[in-house]
């Protein structure tokens, strides 16, 4: 199969540990000459937690310095983050750099609700950065209009391109099912909402998160688990669930996709608010509910209708695993044609 695989070779800046288990990454393998990655140095022995910490954070930095160093040697880098596409975007730009491998940024995410300081100049940073990208994707269609026109990105510059949910996700629903409701993450969730609609309800709520502090004492139907689950451990929390309810901060921040789709390739039912990107991955009745931003009354409406007919909550789980179970499909095949575009060898 090796004379098969197009002569392309691409560099991965990725800001977390890969131990060669990712779908994408081993589907790319298989379809390129070359794949490498470069990632947070975390050392060969056992490392404190803090050391990790830091060595992840400034990997934005110091990853993109080195494949600046290396743009020679590969016909496409990618960037996973902003942070990096931003480093090795000014990079790109300093005199002398013309030529090299195509920059191709994976996830472009702007919060349109910060105006702070931090975040500024953030900002300040990634406009001059931006000619130094070749490509830019976004995880869902509104996002990627909204910046094209903030940013003064030309369209053909600028894609969207699916999230998937791990593939051993798919299918993983045990069928023992039992009668809390599951909520997870750390970032723009708005828990303490979730947490005034099921008070009186007659359902236990588990929710795990590392970042939530509650703003009151919860009554007894209310479980709170800090300590991190991944893999199949949370797998049986999502699966073991009545249903999965995400309650994000604001319509116009991209956040909660990933857990949305998690839940939905597991084969749970699904409430979570509407936003700029969640919309992208759901039709509302049919795959999910949607509810408005900080509306408690209509995400009590949502939560009591799930568990008022069980059937009607698990054909629901049912219809939306099968839409996303062909989202890893489609993300591969995107990424290998946009790779092909970038390096010359396939169009667009």
């Amino acid at each position: 199969m090796a004379d098969l695989k197009k002569p392309v070779r691409i560099l991965l800046l990725l800001n977390w540990r890969e131990r060669g288990k990712w779908d994408l990454y081993r589907s790319l393998l298989e379809r390129f000459a070359t794949v490498d990655i470069l990632q947070p140095y975390a050392g060969e022995v056992p490392r404190p937690g803090w050391f990790w910490r830091l060595s992840r954070y400034w990997s934005e930095f110091y990853l993109p310095l080195s494949a600046y160093g290396m743009r020679n040697r590969y016909d496409v880098i990618v960037s996973w983050t902003l942070r990096m596409g931003t480093v090795l975007g000014l990079l790109r730009r300093l005199p002398g750099s013309s030529g090299g491998a195509k920059h191709l940024l994976y996830d472009f995410h702007v919060n349109l609700e910060r105006n702070d300081p931090a975040y500024r100049l953030k900002m300040f940073f990634t406009r001059p950065a931006l000619p130094g990208i070749d490509y830019s994707l976004t995880t869902s269609t509104r996002e990627e209009t909204i910046y094209s026109r903030l940013f003064s990105i030309p369209r053909s510059k600028m894609g969207f391109f699916p999230i998937a949910p791990p593939r051993y996700f798919i299918g993983s629903h045990s069928g023992r099912v039992s009668d809390y409701i599951f909520t997870y993450g750390n970032s723009d969730r708005d828990f303490d909402l979730l947490v005034d609609a099921v008070t009186e309800l007659p359902a236990r709520l588990v929710i795990l998160s590392q970042a939530y502090s509650p703003r009151r004492r919860f009554p007894d139907n209310i479980t709170l688990i800090t300590k991190k689950r991944i893999g199949q451990d949370l797998i049986d929390l999502i699966a073991g669930a009545r249903m999965v309810v995400l309650p994000l901060v604001d319509y116009r921040v991209a956040a909660g996709q990933t857990a949305m789709l998690e839940s939905m390739a597991v084969g749970r039912p699904v409430i979570v608010t509407a936003n700029l990107a969640t919309l992208e991955y759901g039709r509302d009745g049919d795959t999910v509910l949607f509810h408005h931003a900080g509306d408690g009354a209509q995400l009590r409406r949502c939560i009591e209708s799930l568990l008022a007919s069980k059937e009607q909550a698990e054909a629901m789980g049912r219809r939306g695993r099968a839409a996303v179970s062909r989202l890893p499909d489609r993300q591969v095949a995107l990424m290998a044609r946009i790779l092909s575009y970038l390096s010359g060898v396939g169009e667009e």
